[in-house]
This record gives structure tokens, sequence and C-alpha cells, in this order.
């Protein structure tokens, strides 16, 4: 994975987020301080990092863990909108919490941590405080774990012109392109 030079970082909007969880299968979610739906365990990539080195960065920020990024879950290209730049999301496998793991809240950026059961995540079902686009992260993600490969998240309007705050929204709400079973090229 190339990473931008500085001067182009204010044009994406990568990030990396973690599949944390527990020795016996709960997700590990993050309660922000700054908005009300939970969120996966990572954040943006700087301009001089990777994606699963902003991970790895990440996880010990927010909740004092060094966990390296494993296995690529989820790879998402998020379209622009004219508030935000588009970008690339991926969600990495990392090593599991065992029951004498401490893992607490270290960033003034979470109030506290919500432990989910992945049952919750029902294809009818989505528990409060999980927004839309966490629930098709996480659903992603554990699809992927199950079947040993990665899941693409092609949401309508990626790598287009920016998009209304409108246009954003409905785009959102519609169903994505998910592609089973992608892999990345090898180079």
């Amino acid at each position: 994975m190339t990473t931008l030079p500085p001067e182009e970082f204010a044009l994406r909007a990568d990030h990396a987020l973690a599949l944390l969880r527990t020795y016996d299968g709960h997700l590990v979610l993050g309660i922000p301080a700054y908005r009300p739906d939970m969120v996966m365990i990572g954040g943006g990539v700087l301009a001089s990092e990777t994606h699963s080195a902003a991970l790895t960065r990440e996880v010990r920020e927010e909740v004092g863990l060094w966990r390296p990024a494993g296995r690529l879950l989820v790879l998402e290209q998020v379209p622009a909108t004219i508030s935000k730049p588009a970008g690339t999301t991926m969600v990495f496998d990392v090593a599991p919490l065992g029951p004498d793991s401490p893992c607490t809240v270290h960033d003034d950026e979470l109030r506290g941590l919500h432990l989910l059961h992945p049952d919750a995540l029902a294809a009818d079902h989505r528990p409060p405080g999980v927004g839309p686009r966490l629930a098709r992260r996480l659903r992603a993600a554990l699809r992927a774990l199950e079947g040993g490969g990665t899941v693409e998240i092609r949401l309508k309007g990626a790598g287009q012109a920016p998009l209304s705050r409108r246009r954003a929204a409905e785009y959102q709400q519609d169903a994505a392109d998910v592609r089973d079973g992608w892999q990345p090229d090898a180079r």
C-alpha cells in the first residue's frame, strides 16, 4: 500500500479500523464523546503511514493495547461529499482480547467501551447505538472472518464527483454493492 504525500493528505479521508473482539466473541466498540452512535476502534490514516500502521497506532492510542493489524477483512471505497473528500476504509482483524487483557479508554475521543454480541447484528435488526454504516461494516467483517476472504463494500458514487449532503445521505441509505471473496492484487 502506498501512502499519500503530505500535500495530498487533505484530498483523501482514509481510515483503518479494528475488528476487536473478546476471547468469547463479543465485539469491542467505542462510545465516542463527539457523536451518539458507537464506532469501531481505529481512526484516520496520516500521510506518513500505511493503513496497517495507522491501525496499530490508533488501537494503542484509544484502548492502550498493542495489536498489530492482521488480515484485511473489509475494503470500503467511500465517495466524496461536499464536506468530505473520498477515501478508503479498511477493517483489519486483530488478536482477540484474553480474559486478562486490560482494555481501557486512553483517548479523549471515547467516553467508554461497549461489548456487542455478534448475534445482535442479525440482518433484520440493528441494536441501539449502531448506525447503518457501522452495522454494514461489522456484518461484512464477520462474514469475511468466517469465510476466510476479504469483503469489498462499494458504495454507489464511489470514484465520482463530490455529492451534495442530501445525495450523500441517500447513497448511504441505499444498499451497497458488496462483493465477497475479493482479494487484493498481488504486486
